[in-house]
């Protein structure tokens, strides 16, 4: 809290020398401040510390193109073949959960018959569960993408920096079950023979939205040989 403290002495030095407008606007500088290191603190700083990515909210545009009406993880999307198990009796797993938002989609959108969601913040997790209170279908766990079970996911949703990528190709590669489907949110995983790329989806989404921008959704197949 250096920067905020240091606000704060800057105001309380200026108060009788200066005007009320600027001592007004160096507190506002001040409350600025401190929303941007709780920002840092809560939101930011736990993914990047713990090889992971920071939390970026999944534009409402890139949930419609995963579970809306013309969904491409529906039947006839695109992705799921005609003989494979309804989507009531599939697991759907976000690495990377953040409020959860993407696991509730899965579940009240498209009908994902369970949807768990895996995130290192604990301030989201807890936010997650508040908002799936009274869901069995929806869980969530406060656990490091780089730990999360996957040998029961049918689908993985993952929106993780490129340096990651590399590394978590190898854990989908070594416990995902074969033909597994995998999304990765705005970049593509690194070429590897265990995952089949199935195809590339481009999301335009609202030029104001500075972190969830307009990006690709790439879809994969696992692949065992």
């Amino acid at each position: 809290m250096m920067l905020a403290d240091a606000a704060h002495w800057i105001a309380a030095e200026t108060l009788d020398q200066d005007s009320p407008q600027l001592v007004a606007l160096l507190h506002v500088l001040q409350a600025t401040i401190c929303v941007l290191y709780s920002y840092l603190s809560f939101i930011y700083l736990p993914g990047i510390m713990n090889d992971g990515s920071p939390f970026v909210p999944t534009a409402e545009e890139k949930l419609d193109v995963l579970f809306g009406s013309s969904g491409r993880l529906l039947p006839g999307g695109g992705v799921l073949r005609s003989d494979e198990p309804p989507l009531a009796e599939q697991h759907l797993v976000d690495l990377g959960s953040g409020d959860g938002s993407l696991v509730r989609a899965a579940t009240r959108m498209a009908g994902f018959g369970s949807a768990s969601g895996f995130e290192i913040n604990s301030v989201l997790v807890t936010l997650s569960k508040k908002l799936s209170r009274g869901r069995a279908n929806e869980c969530f766990f406060e656990q490091s993408l780089w730990e999360a079970p996957l040998a029961d996911a049918d689908v993985v949703v993952v929106y993780a920096l490129p340096e990651f990528l590399d590394n978590l190709a190898h854990k989908l590669g070594s416990e995902l079950r074969h033909d597994a489907v995998v999304i990765s949110n705005a970049y593509p995983f690194p070429e590897t023979p265990s995952l089949r790329l199935v195809l590339e989806v481009p999301v335009e989404t609202p030029y104001w939205r500075r972190q969830d921008k307009s990006s690709s959704l790439w879809f994969y197949r696992m692949c065992r040989t």
